[in-house]
Formats: C-alpha cells, structure tokens, sequence
C-alpha cells in the first residue's frame, strides 16, 4: 500500500511588455510622457499528496522569479527640456519556498488544519536611484520568512450539502514587501 497518492508539478512564464503614456490626457498639452516597461515572471511548483488513514498531507516547493524594468521619457513643451527617470530600477525578487499542509479528520464532525512555510527571498535593485542609495544602504536583500496556521473545524449540521461550520483558527506569518 502506497502513501504517496499524487505528484503535482506546474510552471509558468510570463513577459509583459507595455508602455503608458498621457497622450490622451489634459497635461499632454504641457508635458509628454511615455513609459516602456517590462515584467517578468518565471516560476513553478512542484507537490506531493500523501493519505494516512485520516491524515492526508500536501508537501512540496515552489520558486518565483520576477524581474521589472522600465523608463520613463518626460518632454516638457514650452522649455524644451527633457528627462529620463527608471522605473522599478531594474529589481529582481526571487523567492524558493518549501511547505506542508494537512488535514486531520478526527470523526464526520470535526478535522484539524495545519500548515507551515517557509521561504528564502532576495530581492536586489540593479540600477538604483540616488535616493534609493540615500535612504536604503544596501541593494540586496536577503529574508527567511516562517509562516504557520492551526485551525479546527467543527461541522454542526450536514443538510444536502449545506450545513454550518464552527471554525477556530490560528495564524502566524511574516511576508516580505515587493
């Protein structure tokens, strides 16, 4: 007999290519402005299901990688001047984490969740502003963030496929800004 009930595995990638601008706004007249932005995002997940008389268990790791870029191009009409401003400043965040759920039917009417995380996150500015430099020392970054949830479940009624649930819950996480 098996425990190992189903392996999971997904992937993705995503790039976006944009630009904005105010053409078709009042200030045009006064100011041009067009952006060129880029986006990408590359990942994947792969996860294990394993069932355990009443326990069944999700673990596995997924990995995230977004990278973001872009300038901004002002022409300001009635002096001529022109400026060129990043956006996002060439930024990378790239994220791994492990992680493990589950789920314990004690009887019909009631079951115990749980889950934890954890997580390495870096996150680096290539093309820094001076004020960025200014008011942020470093441009790597480095995170471990731990996550966890307890909740328990008590099922009241079960009527057709509608019923009420009394849920209790616990959570702790940390996540990181982008």
């Amino acid at each position: 007999y098996s425990f190992l009930k189903e392996i999971q595995t997904r992937t993705y990638y995503s790039l976006v290519e944009h630009q904005m601008y105010n053409l078709n706004r009042p200030n045009a007249k006064m100011m041009h402005m067009i952006t060129d932005v880029e986006s990408k995002t590359i990942g994947g997940k792969i996860e294990s299901i394993w069932s355990f008389k009443q326990l069944n268990l999700f673990t596995g790791l997924d990995w995230l990688y977004l990278s973001r870029d872009g300038e901004k191009v002002s022409h300001q009409i009635k002096n001529h001047q022109t400026s060129k401003t990043d956006v996002w400043q060439n930024s990378l965040n790239s994220n791994i984490g492990i992680f493990v759920q589950g789920e314990y039917r004690i009887d019909d009417k009631n079951l115990i969740e749980f889950g934890g995380r954890l997580d390495h996150n870096k996150l680096n500015i290539r093309r820094p502003s001076a004020l960025f430099t200014n008011l942020y020392m470093d441009q790597y970054h480095y995170e471990h963030n731990l996550s966890a949830t307890l909740s328990y479940n008590y099922i009241m009624n079960e009527n057709r496929g509608c019923g009420w649930v009394g849920i209790l819950v616990v959570l702790f996480g940390v996540s990181t800004a982008t």
